[in-house]
C-alpha cells in the first residue's frame, strides 16, 4: 500500500485547532503513538543489515524494533545464529574464552543497550529486523487510507481536549469524550488495512496444507516456507 507522511495529517487539524494552542511537535508527536498504539503490520518495514562483530560485540542498528532472524557470514555461506539460553553466555563471551570456538553453535545475546554478543570473536553478521518506516526526512510513514487518517484526527483531538479537561475548562469533557468515543470506533475500523493480499494468502495456504511436518525450516532461513508440497503416493 502507498505511505504518505504522518505531516499530512496535520493540515486537517490546523483548520480545527486555535492557532493560540497550535504546537506542531506535540501534534506530530500525539499522532505518532497513535499510530503505534494500532495493532497493524504496515507500521513495520522488513530490513536487512550487515554488522561487523569485534570482540563478541556489535552494536544493533538504531531503528530496530524487532529482530525476525540472524545468520553468520562464513567464507560465503551463511548460518542462522540462535539465542543463546546458556545463563553464563555474557560472562564467556567478555572472558574470550570463545575464541576461536569452532566447535560451537553460533548463539548470540542482546543487552538492554541494543549491543549483541556473539560466541564468535570477529566476523560478519546479517540480521534481518522490522523497522519503523520513515522517508528521507525522517518523519515517520503510514498508510494512505482516509480511516486511518481520520481516526488518527481524532486521537490528536481527543488528547488536545484532555488536556483542556485537566484545566477544568468548560464543555471539554464533552468533546474530549466524543473524540475519544471516535476514534475507538475508527482504529477498529483502520484494522481492516491488516487484510491479507492474494499472495499472501497463498503462501498461508502453502505454509499450512502439507503432510510431512516441516522442522527445520529456520536453519534454512524460511527460503522453502511457502512452497508447496510434493508429496508422492
Amino acid at each position: 500500500m502507498k505511505t504518505i507522511s504522518i505531516k499530512s495529517v496535520l493540515a486537517g487539524l490546523a483548520m480545527i485547532i486555535d492557532e493560540r494552542y497550535w504546537d506542531e511537535a506535540v501534534m506530530l508527536e500525539h499522532i505518532a503513538k497513535g499510530f503505534l498504539q494500532m495493532n497493524l503490520e504496515a507500521k513495520y518495514e522488513q530490513k536487512v543489515a550487515n554488522l561487523e562483530v569485534k570482540e563478541h560485540k556489535a552494536t544493533l542498528p538504531e531503528d530496530l524494533k524487532y529482530i525476525t532472524q540472524i545468520v553468520v557470514a562464513v567464507q560465503n555461506k551463511y548460518y542462522p545464529m540462535r539465542a543463546t539460553t546458556n545463563p553464563f553466555h555474557n560472562s564467556i563471551c567478555d572472558n574470550k574464552l570463545l575464541a576461536p570456538c569452532p566447535t560451537c553453535k553460533y548463539e548470540y545475546s542482546i543487552s538492554p543497550s541494543g549491543v549483541i554478543t556473539t560466541n564468535m570473536y570477529d566476523g560478519e553478521i546479517v540480521i534481518a529486523y522490522l523497522a519503523i518506516p520513515t522517508d528521507e526526512n525522517g518523519d515517520m510513514l503510514i498508510p494512505d487510507d482516509e480511516t486511518l487518517k481520520e481516526a488518527l484526527t481524532h486521537y490528536v483531538l481527543y488528547k488536545y481536549w484532555l488536556t483542556k479537561y485537566m484545566m477544568k475548562e468548560e464543555g471539554s469533557e464533552g468533546r474530549m469524550q466524543f473524540h475519544l468515543k471516535m476514534w475507538s470506533t475508527l482504529s477498529k475500523k483502520a484494522m481492516n488495512l491488516n487484510l491479507p493480499t492474494i499472495d499472501k494468502l497463498e503462501n498461508l495456504k502453502n505454509i499450512n496444507n502439507h503432510l510431512v511436518p516441516r522442522n527445520n525450516r529456520y536453519s534454512q532461513l524460511f527460503q522453502t516456507l511457502n512452497n508447496q508440497e510434493n508429496v508422492g503416493f
